[in-house]
């Protein structure tokens, strides 16, 4: 429940390490919970983190705000760890061409009690791998209205079978101006 989940995230929050904790609890905008703040107070707190939480909700497989998060996330350099109690049928954007666990973390609601475990687990090497994926995933696939519909041909593309167009031939240039 979310009840229990909130008390979870407020005993890591008061838990006495030296690790730093930011939970929104309260939300001021009623209507979009999930994305609580302005966009430029999430990118701020996202430059800072490491990693950042992102619930799927309950009925849906996912929405707005859950994208929302996830690209702001992989925007500026946070780990998502995506939580549900129904990860496995989330399907998350160009699933078939993308290696998602590359870039972040599904945990199950069930294993909450865990996490501070798991992020003091994940060595320096593979925050940085991780950090590296994501950002590579967002600047190749989400990062200009360009490449948003390079991907759509690209993913359609991949779906029908049709092979990408073939690359044309050009010589390179010369390193040599004919003196030598």
């Amino acid at each position: 429940s979310v009840f229990s989940v909130k008390m979870i995230l407020q005993k890591f929050a008061t838990s006495g390490t030296s690790d730093k904790f930011l939970f929104h609890f309260d939300c001021i905008d009623e209507k979009n919970v999930h994305l609580c703040d302005s966009s430029n107070d999430r990118e701020s707190v996202l430059k800072e983190s490491t990693f950042v939480l992102i619930f799927l909700p309950d009925t849906l497989l996912t929405t707005t705000a859950v994208q929302t998060r996830l690209y702001e996330a992989l925007k500026y350099g946070a780990i998502p760890i995506v939580i549900g109690d129904h990860n496995s049928k989330y399907i998350f954007p160009y699933d078939d061409v993308i290696d998602w666990e590359r870039a972040l973390a599904i945990f199950p609601v069930f294993r909450l009690p865990e996490l501070h475990f798991y992020t003091r687990a994940v060595t320096d090497r593979d925050i940085l791998a991780m950090r590296l994926h994501g950002r590579m995933i967002w600047e190749k696939y989400f990062g200009s209205i360009q490449s948003i519909v390079d991907s759509v041909i690209a993913v359609y593309r991949h779906r029908m079978g049709i092979p990408p167009p073939a690359v044309v031939d050009e010589p390179s240039p010369s390193f040599y101006d004919g003196t030598a």
